[in-house]
C-alpha cells in the first residue's frame, strides 16, 4: 500500500501574529509564541497509531557506542500527533538490540540512550504534558554529546528550538551504548510496542551534538534547503513527502527506508 501522506503542509514557516520577530541582542529570532509554525516540506507520512512505520536496514552509521565508549549525535523530526500519549519518532531499539530511542511517554518527550548487555540506559525527558499539541505541528531534536561516563547530562531536547529537558530519565549502571544489529525505525519502537499515531515529516540523524542555533537554522528546510556545512555530519535524512509506493527516500545518503502497513 502507498505511503500516506497529508497534503495539509505548506512551504510557509510561520503564521505570525504581530511582532512575529523579536530581537535579542540584536539577533533576529522567530517569536515561536506569536503564531504556529509548520514545517517546510511537499507532504508527510501518516501513522495509524495501531502497526504504520517505515524500517530502515542496519547501518554501522546509526551505531553511536562501542561498548566501551559512545560518540555524539541528534536526531529531529517534525510531528503532528493525533495521540501524543506514545508517539514513536525515530529509533533503533529493537527487543534485543536497543541502542537509542526518541519518542514520547504517557505524553510527555523522552530521548535516552541503552546499554544493551547491563540492560540500562541513561536519559532525559521534558515533564511536561504534550497533549495540549495534539493536532498541531511541531519540531522536535534530540542530541547527545557522547560522553558515556555521564550520558543523562549530554542530552538535551529541544520543542521549536528551544531547549526543554528539565529530568532524568535512568535505569542500571550503565557503559556504553553497542554496534547491534537492529533496525531503524520511524514511527515505532519495536521493544516498547510504541507507534505513532499522526504525521511526521524531515526526520533525520546526526553524528554530531548540533547546537541550539543549529536546530534553529535547519528545522524550517527540507533537505534541498541545507546548506553544504549543515550536510557535513548528516547521517541520512528522510523528507516521507514522496506521495506513492512503499519507499522512503533517504536525501542524503543510501539508507532508503520501506514503509511497512500502511
Amino acid at each position: 500500500m502507498p505511503l500516506g501522506l497529508g497534503s495539509n503542509l505548506s512551504r510557509a514557516i510561520s503564521k505570525p501574529i504581530t511582532p512575529g520577530i523579536v530581537t535579542d541582542n540584536l539577533v533576529l529570532k522567530h517569536n515561536y509564541n506569536a503564531g504556529s509554525v509548520i514545517p517546510v516540506s511537499d507532504g508527510a507520512a501518516f501513522f495509524d497509531n495501531s502497526n504504520d512505520y517505515v524500517s530502515i536496514a542496519d547501518n554501522d552509521s546509526f551505531s553511536f557506542g562501542d561498548g566501551t565508549n559512545d560518540s555524539a549525535m541528534t536526531v529531529s523530526a517534525w510531528i503532528n500527533p493525533t495521540d501524543v500519549t506514545n508517539f514513536a519518532i525515530i529509533a533503533k531499539n529493537s527487543a534485543s538490540h536497543r541502542e537509542w530511542l526518541f519518542t514520547t511517554i504517557l505524553e510527555k518527550l523522552h530521548f535516552y540512550v541503552y546499554d544493551n548487555s547491563a540492560t540500562a540506559y541513561q536519559g532525559r525527558y521534558y515533564n511536561t504534558d504534550l497533549t495540549s499539541r495534539e493536532n498541531t505541528w511541531f519540531h522536535v531534536a534530540a542530541t547527545y554529546n557522547g560522553d558515556e561516563s555521564d550520558a543523562d547530562a549530554g542530552i538535551c531536547l529541544y520543542l521549536n528550538g528551544a531547549r526543554v529537558d528539565d529530568a532524568n530519565f535512568t535505569s542500571g549502571s550503565y557503559t556504553a551504548m553497542e554496534n547491534k544489529g537492529g533496525i531503524v525505525t520511524i514511527g515505532r519502537s519495536v521493544a516498547n510496542g510504541y507507534y505513532a499515531g499522526g504525521y511526521i515529516c524531515n526526520a533525520n540523524v546526526f553524528s554530531v551534538a548540533l547546537t541550539q542555533a543549529q536546530i534553529k537554522s535547519i528545522m524550517n528546510k527540507n533537505y534541498a534547503g541545507l546548506t553544504s556545512s549543515e550536510k557535513t555530519n548528516l547521517v541520512s535524512w528522510w523528507n516521507l513527502d514522496e506521495g506513492t509506493g512503499t519507499t522512503a527516500n533517504d536525501s542524503h545518503g543510501s539508507n532508503t527506508g520501506t514503509a511497512t502497513n500502511f
